[in-house]
């Protein structure tokens, strides 16, 4: 197949896949567990959280989102000129 880059073998790319890293870091409580009650309270009545549906028939899960993706902390000391960050 046909390159549209006329010489693809200058090009320097790293691929991240970042949409399902965090997926498997974070935390999770089976619905009606004393844990996951407990967690349910905590975010309703301490962080004010409002928009928590079917809390006695769900389980909960708690994952981390960092402030920059990893893709950018991988760029940054390998002095790359650009980077692009696709969400889904």
């Amino acid at each position: 197949m046909p390159s549209p880059v006329k010489k693809p073998g200058d090009v320097d790319m790293v691929i991240f896949r970042e949409n399902s890293e965090d997926i498997y870091a974070g935390v999770e409580w089976k619905a009606g567990t004393p844990e996951a009650e407990k967690v349910i309270k905590f975010l309703t009545e301490e962080m004010g959280v409002k928009k928590i549906r079917f809390t006695d028939m769900c389980g909960i899960g708690i994952k981390p989102v960092p402030k920059l993706a990893p893709s950018v902390w991988f760029a940054r000391p390998c002095n790359t000129l650009s980077t692009t960050t696709v969400t889904p």
